[in-house]
């Protein structure tokens, strides 16, 4: 069976105590388009993401242009 500490590179946990964040702020942000998905790897009745350097550049680059705190939605 495979482990994720097999491949080359991070897990999604990782990245998210690397950069400062959640796992789940890092989800939103690949859900809502603002980064890019890293490569994934399928198992049965799992899935990981697999997290490169540069992908890990890139989330540190989103997480200096996104605004912190709740989105207020416009009242019309």
């Amino acid at each position: 069976m495979y482990s994720i500490r097999m491949l080359k590179g991070l897990s999604t946990r990782q990245v998210a105590k690397k950069i400062g964040t959640t796992p789940r702020t890092l989800f939103r942000w690949i859900e809502g388009r603002l980064l890019p998905a890293p490569k994934r790897l399928v198992m049965p009745g799992q899935a990981w993401y697999i997290w490169s350097d540069r992908d890990i550049k890139r989330a540190q680059m989103v997480k200096k242009t996104v605004k912190r705190g709740r989105k207020r939605s416009k009242k019309k």
